[in-house]
């Protein structure tokens, strides 16, 4: 089950991420801290609807907040696009995953319980 949540999750990041990525190759240079992004926020979502949420979220919620995190991704890699060409590259990573990380928590805790 949480390999389907995390591809549900991957293929909404990746509609996003996916033409930012191509459209802003040559301006922009991409570094190997991009890659955890795809799988860091997701875990620290998913460890807290293991750990935290037991009896408080729905089965909906499990549909629903991977595509809001998936999507949360596709906006950190719009906002790397466009600051790429004014700051390090390195550290605009580091922020992007550190946001994208606290998104992780602010979905889990702002989303309330979802009917089924």
């Amino acid at each position: 089950m949480p390999v389907v949540l995390w591809c549900w999750h991957a293929v909404a990041a990746g509609i996003l991420v996916v033409p930012v990525v191509w459209f802003s190759r040559k301006r922009v240079r991409w570094v190997a801290w991009e890659w955890p992004a795809l799988f860091l926020p997701f875990l620290i979502w998913a460890l807290l609807m293991v750990f935290v949420s037991t009896g408080r979220k729905s089965l909906s919620n499990l549909v629903i907040e991977p595509l809001l995190l998936g999507g949360t991704v596709g906006f950190g890699a719009v906002f790397r696009a466009a600051m790429g060409a004014r700051w390090p590259a390195q550290r605009l990573a580091q922020g992007a995953l550190l946001g994208l990380c606290l998104a992780a928590l602010a979905i889990f805790w702002m989303v309330p319980a979802l009917p089924e």
